[in-house]
């Protein structure tokens, strides 16, 4: 079975579930982007290994297109997941992200009317 090819948005938030991700043997972490990843590179670069970092989400998709990544773990703060879900989408990844979905449900509205145009989860 091939790996999920995973790219995480939100390190910070998202250093659980970084560490449960890199112990999955069906799992491999393509990317991290976080704005603060660079004061977060230092202290876990024995444990992230060659993983890409950005501090942009525009250049973290990018890489992920060309590194084959299948989806994008958002770990970021929940009212700000419709525009990074919808861009992600677009650009052609499945998403998955904490709960709540979002903070509105014009939000949801338009994850679910993003996921529905690009075919994605």
């Amino acid at each position: 079975m091939a790996k999920i090819k995973i790219g995480v948005f939100g390190a910070w938030r998202g250093n659980s579930y970084i560490d449960l991700m890199l112990a999955e043997p069906e799992i491999e972490i393509v990317a991290i982007c976080d704005k603060n990843i660079a004061s977060m590179e230092d202290e876990n670069k024995e444990k992230w290994g060659d993983i890409a970092c950005f501090t942009e989400f525009d250049e973290f998709l990018a890489y992920g297109v060309k590194a084959g990544m299948n989806c994008v773990f958002l770990a970021n703060f929940f009212h700000q997941h419709a525009p990074f879900a919808i861009k992600a989408m677009n650009a052609g990844f499945h998403v998955l992200c904490e709960k709540p979905m979002a903070l509105s449900s014009e939000d949801c509205d338009a994850m679910i009317a993003a996921a529905r145009k690009s075919k994605r989860k």
